[in-house]
């Protein structure tokens, strides 16, 4: 898609009732996905233009959303500048921005084996600065609201002080939240640098729950999960859940096309994900036709719209959605549990938040249960 194509459907995505927009790279690239960046400061020409994020900005502005941009800090694109002098240039300024080295395969540090992707010194005054003044730079000039930090497992924990730091100068209110992929220990060393993290460990759940060639899990596990997480994080911490994402293949083909299944994920996500992150085209029914590849291509068709959208299954999320955004107590109430039976995958939780509570029954089984 484009910036523009964003800005046409901006109604559309606030009908959903959702409350923010999270852009994947918008930044020049060297590839289709954007995750390797040559410019920080500049927009893709496939995209559009700084006037129509601009634009974009103060349309979603105008209708009570917000707008988050990816940002990777962990590499820059083997064609960005200043690595190419310093890769040429053993004396350049920029060689320190680098890591390099005979100990490594390309002789360089990389995105893992990544050699379109070197990764960046983080220690380095003049990296670190340079990554500062860009994440500002997007906050400063188009009032974006914040970001979502590619690989942010890559940078220490010093950096993304750093980098919240800068990035709160400019906007206190920005929001800030890494992709971590680790474990809930790892993810709380996070509390206090950024808002929050995705919750990986929330989809590895609902996939071995729901997925059929998946499902190693009980309702008892899922449950067990989700009382663990909610006393281990302070409440000022975000976890990020989601069913699917632009990483691994779409829910719905996952489970076969079963809506059934599909929609069971959806609501155990929208009653118990903290802070629930929906995929663009899970809502219409946007599939894929074989399993993702290496570059993972098939979890990114493009966008169902008119008739080829699933109606009947777009009026079900919007009304869960819309039933979620009523109800405080899903967003911030403790889970309790009244009835929990494996054996017929019945489970009743309610969810309490001052003066609103919640009952959610849910049924794992394979028939009808009163």
């Amino acid at each position: 898609g484009t910036l523009r194509g964003v800005i046409d459907h901006l109604d559309y995505i606030a009908a959903l009732g959702v409350t923010t927009i999270w852009l994947t790279p918008i930044f020049t690239t060297s590839s289709y996905h954007g995750y390797d960046t040559v410019d920080f400061l500049e927009i893709d020409p496939r995209f559009g233009t700084k006037a129509d994020l601009a634009e974009l900005v103060q349309g979603a502005h105008a209708r009570g959303l917000r707008i988050l941009l990816d940002f990777v800090a962990n590499h820059s694109s083997d064609q960005f500048a200043p690595f190419q002098e310093a890769l040429h240039d053993r004396d350049s300024i920029y060689r320190q921005w680098y890591s390099f080295g005979p100990q490594y395969d390309h002789g360089y540090r990389c995105f893992f084996t990544a050699a379109s992707m070197p990764q960046f010194n983080h220690d380095n005054p003049g990296a670190r600065a340079y990554l500062l003044d860009a994440a500002r730079y997007w906050l400063r000039e188009f009032a974006i609201d914040g970001y979502r930090l590619d690989y942010a497992a890559g940078p220490s924990h010093d950096f993304w002080s750093a980098f919240g730091r800068a990035c709160k100068e400019v906007n206190p209110d920005c929001w800030l939240f890494g992709e971590v992929t680790r474990g809930s220990d790892w993810l709380r060393t996070y509390s206090g640098r950024l808002d929050g993290c995705l919750d990986f460990s929330f989809v590895r759940h609902i996939r071995q729950l729901c997925v059929p060639d998946a499902a190693t899990e009980a309702l008892g596990g899922f449950v067990a999960f989700l009382e663990r997480t909610q006393r281990f994080f302070p409440a000022s911490y975000t976890r990020l859940a989601f069913i699917d994402n632009h990483d691994m293949n779409r829910l719905l083909w996952s489970v076969g096309g079963d809506q059934t299944l599909l929609r069971m994920a959806a609501g155990l996500l929208l009653a118990f994900g903290s802070s629930p992150i929906l995929y663009y085209g899970t809502e219409v029914g946007l599939g894929q036709p074989r399993g993702k590849g290496h570059y993972r291509e098939e979890a990114r068709h493009p966008m169902l719209w008119g008739n080829a959208q699933d109606r009947e299954l777009l009026a079900w999320f919007r009304k869960q959605i819309t039933f979620r955004r009523a109800h405080p107590a899903l967003a911030y109430g403790a889970v309790t549990t009244h009835l929990l039976d494996d054996e017929s995958g019945l489970w009743l939780a309610e969810r309490i938040w001052e003066n609103d509570a919640v009952l959610v029954a849910v049924n794992n089984g394979l028939q009808t249960q009163r």
